[in-house]
């Protein structure tokens, strides 16, 4: 074991929520890192499962557990896991994954060279329930982010910008779980996006990248699991109106956020049109939340039948217009209104 007299602090963020299954086997990874100069920071969200029961079993004085007084959600625990920590360098791992024993060190061995955020290779622990297509998914990011690194382990700022900007949508990075970031990013450049849910990360990661460059480690050091109770697995068989949103909320942030000017000149450079793209993604964000909508109202038996008898003769066409336009504008102009 490495003398570590004198080396970095490392706050291990460990946010929780129901994660009683796999936390135990998450916990012990960290516990058993070559690098020790580290405290694990855990934040549970209000969990109604046994995960503080799990958390109790350790006595560890590198171990701090906190509970929300109230659910903040996905992206606020990781916001409230970034607030408590004491390090210079914070480390997030999810409650299902898991670092391997050299993870942490190999990251750092980066850090020092002046990155202030590094990520690495990830490998994936499927569960049984996961479909073949959600697997493509994921294997195809990896490898597209093993391309991005092929020929330099390091991308500048104006590299991934531009990748960024060719590529909106692209995770080139991975999962919180793969990354290491120097704390002074959050002071530098703030915090995860509250209002995202798909892209929280990818937003962070393009934020920061974009006016420090990113660095990778291309070992796989992280295996991330995916399981039908994940947020990543959630995330892809959700259809809610939120998700549509990701997208866009990310082009306003590229538009309007003084941290993307660097991005807005490559992009007119380059002429790519952000507001056109903005646009587009704003009817198709509202398209989901009509036919989102009309799929409830299909379901709703009383609706139809309603619908119908007003519609039944052609003398009463315009009765059910007068009925279905004024919903229609509702929800096109205001679909925030969509639970």
């Amino acid at each position: 074991m490495k003398n570590m007299y004198n080396e970095p602090l490392v706050s291990v963020c460990i946010p929780c929520y129901n994660g009683a299954k796999y936390l135990k086997e998450c916990i012990d990874s960290v516990l058993s890192q070559s690098y020790v100069n580290f405290e694990i920071i855990i934040v549970d969200d209000k969990s109604s499962d046994n995960t503080l029961d799990i958390i109790n079993q350790y006595n560890d004085s590198r171990i701090s557990k906190y509970i929300n007084k109230v659910n903040l959600g996905l992206v606020g625990n990781w916001n409230r896991c970034i607030e408590l920590a004491n390090g210079e360098w914070v480390k997030f791992v999810f409650q299902d994954d898991i670092l391997d024993a050299e993870c942490i060190e190999e990251l750092l061995q980066k850090g020092r060279q002046g990155h202030k955020i590094i990520g690495c290779n990830r490998r994936f622990i499927y569960e049984s329930e996961i479909p073949d297509h959600q697997k493509e998914f994921y294997s195809d990011n990896k490898s597209t982010i093993e391309n991005l690194f092929a020929c330099s382990t390091v991308l500048n700022a104006d590299q991934v910008t531009t990748i960024s900007v060719e590529n909106i949508g692209l995770n080139f990075l991975g999962e919180p779980s793969v990354v290491l970031l120097h704390k002074s990013v959050f002071a530098d450049y703030g915090y995860f996006n509250s209002n995202l849910v798909q892209l929280c990360d990818l937003e962070f990661w393009v934020r920061v990248g974009c006016n420090t460059g990113v660095a990778f480690v291309s070992d796989e050091l992280v295996s991330f699991r995916i399981h039908q109770d994940s947020v990543s697995a959630e995330n892809w068989t959700k259809c809610s109106f939120r998700n549509s949103l990701d997208s866009q909320i990310l082009l306003y942030e590229y538009l309007t956020n003084p941290l993307y000017k660097k991005l807005r000149e490559i992009c007119e450079a380059s002429g790519i049109n952000l507001y056109l793209q903005f646009i587009n993604e704003t009817c198709r964000s509202r398209w989901v939340a009509l036919k989102r909508q009309l799929n409830i109202f299909k379901r709703d038996k009383t609706f139809v039948k309603d619908v119908k008898s007003v519609t039944q003769s052609n003398n009463n066409i315009p009765v059910g217009f007068t009925i279905f336009i004024p919903w229609l504008i509702k929800y096109l102009i205001a679909p925030q209104n969509l639970n």
